[in-house]
């Protein structure tokens, strides 16, 4: 696979496990980078 496919990959899973219907919150152990600084709130509708 391409680094372009792995990134996309990725960011699916994020996007669909962790700000989906259903949060899993195991998928961030999974993907994100131990230093990751997340500076984005919840959306409009959690607010």
């Amino acid at each position: 696979m391409s680094k372009q496919h792995d990134n996309k990959a990725v960011v699916g899973r994020w996007f669909t496990e962790f700000w989906g219907k259903t949060v899993n919150l195991g998928v961030i152990d999974e993907i994100a980078a131990p230093d990751m600084l997340l500076l984005a709130g919840p959306p409009p509708c959690c607010r």
